[in-house]
């Protein structure tokens, strides 16, 4: 530990010194993020390829929409890959899709309470039909085997889950009903052109027989569709009005990206359900919902923590004036980077930033905004383009001395040598 320095009886115009004590290795402030551990768990379905497309078209984006919510799932709420049940495809039939959300209802892992995230992106649609004795529209989504799965079945499977593990349940499709949206798109190799996820109803295949099997099964007695049964089961997001339609443009979805993109940039513990459509990018043509009673709770009712990553700072390979050293970190005096200072260093693409490449310690001659600094032994970065690089600091340097200038005549003289 450094002495402190007397300097009670020369204050007059001179410039007091106090030093913190050094700190070695094992004692010194730990920066890196740790595990957090998340309760969610999802039910994530992207289907771009159809059993039977005789009558429309494949979609381009709803799988890579699948797959990015699964990425920021785990790289960004540390959600375990076994609490992700990812069907893509020829996997999402209506038999699967079922299965799984009634194995949700039955997962002995998952406590009452716990946040759980459905999400669905493919193709919609809607058709009139019997229901008690009336005629009625009934909204639907189309599995990959196209046999279509009607709004009042999945509504009585999530009060059925909300039933055995609560209704912090959230649900978001990215597809649409309306009957003109097949009308609006046009089959081309263009990957760049917009499309529909919308079926038109009159190629629609439905099955009635299979949904009272379902229906016995769960026993559930509302008919009330999808949005409706919101009231107490869930909050849903859904990609634009009932008469709208969902578009994917560019290789994803519109609605996806955009949710997506706040997600990222919002919290999940300071981001409320009825703030979501405000602060959305806004979509051109599409006018999102978000509809169910917990408007004024938090995203997955705050339970889901994003991880906490320290400053980063650009890396660059090579000698830095000091020819002990063998890379330069972006970080100097100014962001408080003190000599000794550890930095690990990761790939920019590797959002997660978990898994890192090197090790490297900050060198003497520590500029503004630069340090040198050395990669620790048997540690390199020469297959890694550095132009992806990043280093975050997890381990502190050595504390520096406060100056402070103390003008003469100062009434606090007295204090200030107190003080050290």
């Amino acid at each position: 530990m450094a002495e402190r320095t007397d300097y009670s009886g020369s204050l007059s115009g001179s410039a007091i010194v106090m030093s913190e004590p050094q700190t070695d290795d094992n004692s010194a402030t730990q920066w890196h993020h740790g595990p957090i551990t998340s309760r969610l768990f999802a039910l994530i379905i992207g289907i771009n390829t159809y059993d039977d497309s005789k009558y429309f078209f494949n979609l381009r984006g709803a799988r890579a929409d699948a797959l990015r919510l699964k990425a920021y799932l785990e790289e960004s709420l540390l959600v375990p890959e076994t609490h992700i049940k990812l069907l893509l495809d020829k996997q999402a039939s209506r038999q699967k899709i079922l299965e799984t959300l009634e194995e949700l209802a039955n997962d002995k892992r998952i406590v009452r309470d716990d946040p759980l995230l459905i999400f669905f992106a493919g193709h919609g649609t809607e058709i009139e039909d019997v229901v008690d004795g009336e005629k009625s529209k009934i909204q639907m989504i189309v599995p990959a085997d196209y046999i279509a799965i009607p709004d009042f079945i999945i509504g009585r499977l999530l009060d059925y889950i909300a039933d055995n593990k609560g209704n912090n349940i959230t649900v978001i499709f990215d597809c649409c009903n309306s009957a003109s949206g097949t009308r609006g798109s046009i089959v081309t190799s263009n990957p760049s052109a917009p499309l529909t996820r919308a079926i038109d109803p009159s190629h629609v295949k439905y099955k009635k027989d299979l949904d009272q099997v379902l229906l016995r099964r769960i026993r559930r007695a509302t008919q009330d569709g999808l949005r409706k049964l919101g009231v107490q089961s869930h909050m849903l997001l859904a990609a634009c009005q009932s008469s709208e339609e969902a578009r994917e443009k560019n290789g994803f979805g519109v609605f996806s990206s955009a949710l997506l993109n706040l997600f990222k940039a919002k919290p999940p513990t300071i981001l409320r359900y009825c703030d979501i459509l405000d602060q959305m990018d806004v979509i051109l043509g599409q006018n999102p919902q978000c509809q169910g009673p917990f408007q004024d709770r938090m995203l997955f009712d705050g339970k889901c923590k994003t991880r906490s990553i320290k400053s980063k700072f650009k890396v660059q390979t090579g000698p830095f004036r000091d020819p002990m050293s063998n890379m330069t970190i972006h970080a100097g005096s100014a962001h408080g980077v003190t000599n000794g200072a550890v930095f690990e260093v990761y790939d920019s693409v590797d959002a997660s930033f978990t898994r890192p490449l090197a090790r490297a310690t900050v060198q003497p001659v520590i500029r503004a905004f630069c340090s040198p600094a050395i990669l620790d032994p048997g540690h390199s970065l020469h297959k890694y383009d550095s132009k992806t690089l990043v280093a975050i600091q997890v381990r502190s340097g050595e504390k520096e001395a406060l100056r402070l200038y103390v003008p003469p005549g100062d009434p606090f003289r007295k204090i200030y040598s107190d003080a050290i």
